[in-house]
């Protein structure tokens, strides 16, 4: 996944780069348009249910959504450590 600074970023990236239109996720996690444009943006944080849908969704693990920049960075000062 392309590394990016937070949740609202990586969801609008990963609808973006699987061609999808906020309307279609919204429907399919049960929420508005409105309220899914709210996630995107980060004035508003999806459920933990509206996440196990959106990991489905997108063939992805929860960790890529919250942890995927740390254990890169991690992994790299681990590289640099060792070198």
């Amino acid at each position: 996944m392309k590394e990016l600074n937070n949740i609202n970023e990586k969801l609008r990236y990963l609808r973006e780069s699987n061609g999808l239109k906020s309307k279609f996720v919204a429907k399919k996690i049960g929420v508005s348009p409105g309220t899914y444009s709210e996630f995107e943006t980060g004035k508003r944080n999806p459920r933990i249910e509206h996440l196990i849908v959106l990991r489905d969704l997108y063939n992805i693990s929860l960790d890529d959504l919250f942890f995927n920049d740390m254990i890169a960075k991690r992994d790299l000062k681990q590289k640099e450590c060792i070198s």
